[in-house]
């Protein structure tokens, strides 16, 4: 039986003389390079790119990333895009990469707001009180979920004690109960207050988009990420949410709700996770039964993967510079 590139360079395996023991040895990470990536791309249908660090960063594409995508796309392979992002709408990611050269439809699109809002018409009750952005609040209606939050939220800043009092007196809708935090540019005391008092009801369910705790950006500042809002408000309220996004599971039951839905359903066995953060991308992969291959043109570096131990969940099975070797096959 002939034997898959992905899984002979990956396993090797050994069986007792008795046919009962099955010893697995874990290899390091393997290079994609221009000789083996032909190989690679033949053991797989699908590859879930993540965005902002893998195939742009900030404003800018990543080299030799849309002829990638085109020569995986000629050879029949399926190609989405996962990310972390909740501040933007499946609309909005197939906008800014059209005008990047990467042709996408929405369904090919599976961001943290798409992946929350999927998640919330399933598991929402009542109305939804939401501590993000405007594009969450467009996904969550465009299912049908009601809710309320999203923009400005003034203070009346006469002083810590007014402040303080005006507080206390902060209204409820008493037909929220279901509390959703994302990344929120207009965060600040009052929608924290608001949050965590809708949570003083042990009924009321608790959703986080996503864990990252600092937003990438082409600079060496750290800008506060989705994940630090939410720790807030889970320490506060002390209550522990769900979380939507890579590394965890709604997010991959979304993708594979909509895979199905398109009559092509995924074979984890044969999908591969591309990022560039071991901490989410490759996680996500490992947990899913995914193959993983890791790029060094966004959060990770080669001395952060050389740190990771063998069989560590954040250990990739493949590295390289960048995805553009993809296009290489």
């Amino acid at each position: 039986m002939q034997t898959s590139f992905i899984t002979s360079i990956r396993e090797l395996t050994a069986t007792s003389i008795l046919g009962s023991i099955v010893l697995l040895f874990i290899m390091p990470p393997v290079r994609l390079t221009p000789e083996n990536v032909s190989q690679f791309v033949d053991g797989l249908d699908t590859f879930l790119f993540d965005c902002d660090g893998v195939v742009w960063r900030d404003t800018e594409i990543i080299a030799g990333l849309p002829e990638a995508i085109d020569s995986l796309r000629k050879r029949g392979k399926r190609v989405l895009f996962v990310s972390n992002n909740s501040t933007r709408t499946r609309q909005q990611y197939v906008a800014k990469m059209a005008k990047m050269g990467i042709a996408a439809s929405e369904d090919e699109v599976y961001s943290a707001a798409y992946a929350t809002a999927h998640y919330l018409q399933k598991h929402a009750k009542g109305k939804v009180y939401v501590v993000a952005g405007v594009p969450l609040q467009t996904e969550l209606e465009q299912r049908g979920v009601a809710c309320i939050g999203p923009g400005p939220e003034p203070v009346d800043d006469d002083g810590a004690n007014a402040l303080s009092a005006a507080l206390l007196q902060v209204p409820l809708d008493p037909e929220v109960k279901t509390v959703c935090v994302g990344y929120d540019p207009h965060l600040n005391i009052i929608k924290l207050t608001k949050a965590i008092n809708y949570l003083q009801d042990p009924e009321c369910i608790f959703v986080g988009t996503n864990t990252d705790r600092a937003l990438p950006n082409p600079t060496s500042r750290l800008i506060a990420g989705t994940g630090c809002f939410i720790e807030f408000v889970a320490n506060t309220a002390n209550r522990e949410p769900t979380y939507v996004g890579k590394p965890f599971s709604p997010i991959f039951d979304c993708i594979a709700e909509g895979c199905a839905a398109a009559g092509k359903p995924i074979d984890p066995s044969r999908t591969c996770m591309v990022g560039d953060n071991m901490s989410t991308d490759i996680i996500f992969g490992n947990r899913h039964g995914l193959q993983t291959f890791l790029v060094f043109t966004g959060h990770a570096s080669v001395a952060m993967m050389q740190e990771v131990s063998d069989g560590d969940e954040k250990q990739p099975g493949y590295y390289a510079d960048d995805a553009a070797v993809l296009g290489c096959s």
